[in-house]
């Protein structure tokens, strides 16, 4: 007969549960990065900053997870452009009014889903012996990936333009496409992003990220812009390793459209209240 103790026993925790926690440690963070007009969060920033390390490899893993279980990857990639699409406008917009500049992590998550997409059409093709699949996404993501640089160039001219537009129209060109290396936690996010859908088993992706995390205290690199997520202050993202370890495999309540929204709107949300108490 089973015992009322293991019928009710900790069983981990949920992707929606894991990405609530995550919601609550970037919005800790966000409001170090928004709200230094307070004096209170000024004198508290790295703490602050330090904490909200957890949260993007938290969401990241899931990005991994949900890409290992879709059954298509190419409308995954088509949602996740969308919403970058949409809330990089929204954010050019609204940071020109607020003379503010925002985060737009979905541009990321493109490129890592992009570069899957890539690799595993490119390894099928060599399976198969089949050119068109060998070659084809590899060269369309070349095409897209020279399309960013040419975009990135023209923002810098764009930043010249007067007033309003000399803030709005530079962020307005790259929502439609940046350049890898200058999307948010740069090339460093999605190729841990990659590493880890192809790595699959939970432990070895968590051992790779507190082997990341202490490097990243130490720094052996240097700076790199290319390795901003493994840099200084992101040693702090070895609090997700515990987070990540209590993972149950199961999907809970969803709630996909909340992460989707409340990324961008909650950052718009504290930037205007710094600026109004400023």
């Amino acid at each position: 007969m089973e015992r009322i103790g293991e019928r009710r026993g900790f069983r981990g925790l949920d992707a929606t549960a894991l990405k609530l926690i995550a919601v609550l440690f970037m919005t800790i963070d966000h409001v170090g990065a928004f709200c230094g007009s307070f004096a209170w969060v000024a004198g508290h920033m790295y703490p602050l900053r330090l904490v909200g390390r957890i949260a993007a490899p938290v969401f990241l893993f899931f990005v991994a997870e949900g890409l290992r279980h879709t059954r298509d990857k190419r409308l995954y990639l088509k949602r996740m452009y969308l919403a970058s699409l949409c809330f990089g406008l929204l954010n050019a917009f609204v940071g020109a009014l607020l003379d503010c500049r925002f985060g737009n992590i979905f541009q990321s998550f493109s490129w890592l889903i992009g570069l899957v997409l890539v690799t595993e059409s490119a390894a099928e093709g060599i399976r198969e012996r089949k050119w068109k699949k060998i070659a084809g996404y590899p060269l369309l993501f070349l095409f897209f990936l020279g399309l960013s640089e040419g975009f990135g160039a023209l923002a810098g001219p764009l930043s010249e333009l007067p007033d309003f537009m000399g803030l709005f129209a530079p962020g307005a060109l790259l929502a439609f496409i940046c350049p890898p290396m200058d999307v948010e936690y740069s090339l460093g996010l999605i190729a841990l992003g990659a590493v880890w859908y192809f790595m699959g088993d939970r432990r070895w992706r968590c051992a790779l990220l507190l082997l990341l995390a202490l490097m990243s205290w130490f720094q052996p690199w240097g700076y790199n812009r290319a390795l901003t997520m493994f840099s200084g202050i992101q040693w702090g993202m070895i609090g997700a390793v515990p987070l990540l370890l209590l993972y149950n495999g199961e999907r809970g309540a969803g709630m996909k459209w909340f992460f989707y929204i409340y990324y961008p709107v909650h950052t718009w949300l504290l930037a205007l209240i710094n600026r109004i108490y400023a």
